[in-house]
């Protein structure tokens, strides 16, 4: 992946906007810590980060299993969408979700993409840059169709969403 708006300022962003649901702001992650950079040149990017405590990740292509998932996991997810749109991160799949050991919550662990396709992107939620590459459509996305499709009742005024907006809302142009 080309190196562009470093791991480190897409982790603050995250750890802003999400507080303690971003894994940018676990207990065990690296936010506190110095970035470990792994790649083969200049133009190479990336980080290694601990492993985060969970119960495996929420399903990717199994609308059942999501929508089965309980309500607060599914909060979570669309909390989340606050900061993956803020960055322009289009690819929150499930398996860039994972499931707290209760399995009652959800941490966001991936925001490799944000910027990516900053310019080009739309805040949509039909546009999925990465369904020519057979990636499953991000997590909120899925929610928010079904939710639109009569498929499952989501709380849009949740508090959990609520605070996601106000600490984007709080980051100082």
């Amino acid at each position: 992946q080309r190196a562009g708006p470093s791991c480190a300022i897409r982790k603050r962003i995250a750890k802003q906007v999400m507080g303690d649901k971003s894994v940018a702001a676990h207990p065990i992650s690296l936010h506190n810590a110095t970035e470990h950079v792994i790649g083969g040149g200049s133009d190479i990017a990336g980080n290694i980060q601990r492993m985060v405590p969970h119960q495996g990740a929420v399903p990717s292509r199994d609308m059942n299993a999501l929508l089965s998932l309980p309500k607060s996991v599914r909060q979570d997810i669309l909390a989340s969408h606050v900061a993956n749109w803020l960055v322009g991160d289009h690819d929150a799949y499930g398996s860039q979700y994972l499931l707290t050991p209760n399995q009652q919550n959800a941490i966001h662990i991936d925001y490799g993409q944000a910027f990516k396709h900053m310019g080009q992107d739309r805040l949509d939620t039909e546009y999925h840059p990465n369904g020519r590459f057979g990636v499953p459509k991000p997590s909120p996305l899925l929610l928010l169709e079904a939710y639109r499709d009569g498929n499952v009742h989501l709380d849009l005024n949740d508090p959990k969403i609520h605070e996601a907006v106000q600490r984007a809302e709080s980051i100082p142009d």
